[in-house]
């Protein structure tokens, strides 16, 4: 981003989440490093399992339907 390559857009459709994207959560950028293959939920939701590592060094374990901004 800083050498302009990249630019930054709003986040659309939980669609767009992909294991090696990058988005901005709360102004740090986050990895999705892994992710399971997607399950439907009963509810009828598709859900899958994400492994997210941030900027600063931290990692999450989380389920894509939980992200609202990532």
């Amino acid at each position: 981003m800083d050498n302009g390559q990249r630019a930054t857009r709003p986040f659309e459709l939980k669609a767009e989440i992909q294991r090696g994207r990058f988005f901005i959560v709360e102004g740090q950028k986050a990895h999705v490093a892994e992710m399971e293959e997607s399950t439907l939920t009963d509810q009828g939701r598709i859900d899958a399992r994400l492994r997210v590592i941030f900027d600063n060094g931290t990692e999450s374990d989380m389920l894509m339907r939980r992200c609202s901004v990532l």
